[in-house]
């Protein structure tokens, strides 16, 4: 996959607890960007963010929920404001 460098910015990755979306997050995270995880299991989402920031050691959080639930969204906007705030 070729990336440009993403020092600064955050990416949302779904289904993170994927091998494809663990991908596109190391791919992501190597290329300096900081990354929120989502995906429904929880200790899967861990075990790959703790993977990516060993490796690249970029910011990395985790979301477990339903990304198509429109509350559900509406909080993870909520974290990534709050954790990830824009200058």
């Amino acid at each position: 996959m070729n990336t440009e460098d993403l020092s600064g910015r955050v990416v949302i990755i779904p289904r993170a607890d994927t091998d494809a979306g663990a991908e596109v997050a190391r791919v992501m995270c190597a290329a300096g960007a900081a990354a929120v995880l989502t995906g429904s299991q929880f200790s899967a989402l861990g075990d790959v963010a703790a993977e990516i920031h060993d490796e690249t050691g970029a910011p990395i959080a985790i979301f477990a929920g339903d990304l198509t639930n429109e509350d559900e969204r509406t909080v993870l906007a909520e974290m990534v404001s709050e954790l990830f705030p824009r200058n």
